[in-house]
């Protein structure tokens, strides 16, 4: 037996541009938080507090300082597919913060990649 529901608990994600090159990525919700000085410095990190919006920047690579801050309703662990709301309200703002029109699809593609990245199994 298949069981579908629906929840009403809200994800998002906004970016703010700021001067010069340093990257900012906040959780409210997890209230973390991590800085680079720059892109160059991000793309070449290996281990991230934010692993989900960092990942998804060394994809967009951005050409400016940026602060990403997101939240969630959902709690960590729930279960209730939080963080794939997470990586397609972040991916979403990254197009649009970059430029590029993406397809509901081409975003589903990204995130699915970039979660497979982040928990370490093949795509």
């Amino acid at each position: 037996m298949t069981l579908n529901f629906a929840v009403n608990i809200l994800t998002t994600c906004r970016i703010t541009p700021l001067k010069g090159k340093r990257i900012y990525l906040r959780s409210l919700d997890t209230r973390r938080e991590e800085q680079f000085p720059s892109f160059v410095a991000l793309r070449g990190a290996n281990r991230f507090r934010l692993p989900l919006a960092a990942r998804l920047l060394q994809f967009f690579a951005p050409k400016e300082g940026l602060l990403i801050e997101t939240d969630s309703e959902s709690p960590a662990g729930a279960g209730i597919s939080g963080s794939s709301a997470l990586m397609i309200a972040t991916t979403a703002a990254l197009a649009r913060f970059t430029d590029r029109n993406l397809t509901l699809e081409q975003m589903r593609v990204i995130a699915q990649n970039v979660e497979a990245q982040i928990i370490r199994v093949p795509t």
